[in-house]
């Protein structure tokens, strides 16, 4: 399965290329020559793409997910502790990434947290109405 990051990374190869092949006359894509004729098939490529990112965007947060991410981070600050670099959904994490690691596990910790006990996500407003006056 590919993840947001490596979506996000194929949508900018394709668009640049398509960019290269206006320009040009052709482009290369991951060793690959493209030349005029592949636009369409290219940006056919480019919208599945986006198309899957927007689905991987808006996938629920379930307890499972939580967990494993919870997991993650804590493998990732025993790893970057120790001094080496650890590759988390694309992302290389090294010793200065150490702040973002801890930010994510407090983010996943907290959504777990919530669909726990069942919290709702956002601010709930309410309006009050005096009938005394």
């Amino acid at each position: 399965m590919i993840d947001i990051r490596e979506y996000e990374e194929r949508i900018g190869e394709l668009e640049i290329a398509l960019e290269e092949i206006a320009a040009f006359g052709s482009a290369y894509i991951r060793g690959e020559k493209k030349e005029a004729a592949d636009v369409p098939a290219l940006q056919g490529l480019l919208d599945t793409y986006r198309t899957q990112l927007d689905a991987a965007i808006r996938q629920p947060v379930t307890l499972d997910r939580c967990r494993r991410m919870i997991y993650l981070c804590h493998e990732a600050m025993e790893t970057v502790l120790a001094g080496k670099e650890y590759e988390m959904e694309g992302m290389k994490l090294t010793r200065a990434s150490l702040p973002d690691i801890k930010a994510l596990l407090n983010y996943w910790e907290t959504e777990k947290t919530r669909l726990e006990t069942g919290e709702r996500k956002g601010v709930m407003v309410y309006r009050g109405v005096n009938f005394d006056d």
